[in-house]
């Protein structure tokens, strides 16, 4: 995992500080990530079926926020699975 950072001038994420690696364990929390246009925060909503081994993970193009405690995880908030084909 790597940390990444909105760059408005290029419109691109930029990667922050160095990679890191995060345990998961299976009580982690795999969720609906929803935006609460109040506090414009994302927002843990309804479980997603599966878990860690759910195909909006396994597919490598989810985007998502990660909970974490120090090096471990504690929530992944899914927010999109990448564009799709039509």
């Amino acid at each position: 995992m790597q940390k990444t950072k909105f760059n408005k001038d290029t419109k691109k994420l930029e990667p922050v500080g160095d990679e890191m690696t995060l345990t998961a364990s299976p009580a982690t929390k795999v969720v609906k990530g929803t935006r609460n246009a109040d506090t414009k925060k994302i927002e843990g909503g309804d479980p997603i079926e599966g878990g860690l081994n759910a195909k909006a993970l396994s597919s490598g193009k989810a985007n998502a926020w990660i909970a974490t405690d120090g090096d471990k995880v504690t929530e992944i908030r899914v927010v999109g699975g990448g564009k799709k084909n039509k």
